[in-house]
């Protein structure tokens, strides 16, 4: 089963570039540290990947379930929720 930790306002006011393509990815699919597209598009490893969902996660803006040895991650309902609120007041 996914797990989801409380969302951060604060961090979501302050995701930089990369952290924001990740999270538009996974607003369409499952993502992974392991996304060769992803890494290619943000010129990353998979080390450097793998820290920036776990941090996006730590903040509740993703939300991952275990696949086998791999790590899925997906927008948390509650980043969705916001990223939507924040979207309509436009």
């Amino acid at each position: 089963s996914a797990s989801t930790l409380p969302l951060d306002f604060e961090k979501i006011t302050v995701l930089n570039d990369s952290e924001i393509s990740i999270v538009e990815a996974s607003i369409a699919r499952e993502v992974s540290p392991s996304d060769t597209a992803l890494q290619a598009y943000l010129a990353v490893g998979r080390p450097r990947l793998s820290q920036i969902f776990n941090g996006l996660h730590k903040s509740g803006i993703l939300s991952v379930r275990k696949k086998g040895r791999t790590r899925l991650f997906r927008i948390s309902d509650q980043a969705k929720a916001h990223f939507t609120d924040v979207h309509m007041e436009a």
